[in-house]
């Protein structure tokens, strides 16, 4: 009879098991995507050396149109960049919730608080515009 579980033997196939992973860790580095993907997953894969290139001068438009011309993909610059710097800090939006508001009603009060008319010399009164 036939069961549904394959049967390894044991000393062989962990033998083949740590050579695998060996060959992973010479050619390889952690978190690096193996295999197929798609056209990010290769810049991701490339983006240190991209972000060198970079850094040296090289633009995104550049860079999009070697590996065009040498028949790796088309990929637009813009995905290039997004890719590259994606490891830069976010800057913090404005929160658009209660606490943002709050926060607006009061820059209001205050701009509303400075544009009271301000006596200038010469006699002349300098009153700001109506925003």
């Amino acid at each position: 009879m036939k069961s549904g579980r394959k049967i390894y033997d044991i000393q062989t196939t962990a033998n083949n098991a740590i050579n695998a992973l060996k060959k992973l860790k010479e050619n390889g580095r952690p978190g690096m995507v193996s295999g197929t993907g798609s056209k990010t997953d290769v810049i991701r894969y490339v983006a240190d050396d991209i972000k060198l290139m970079m850094e040296d001068g090289w633009t995104a438009q550049q860079i999009a149109d070697a590996l065009r011309n040498n028949d790796v993909f088309s990929i637009l610059p813009k995905t290039i960049t997004q890719i590259v710097q994606a490891d830069k800090p976010l800057t913090k939006k404005t929160s658009t919730g209660p606490q943002g508001r709050k926060q607006r009603r009061k820059n209001d009060q205050t701009t509303e608080h400075k544009r009271q008319e301000l006596p200038a010399k010469d006699g002349f009164t300098i009153v700001p515009d109506e925003i």
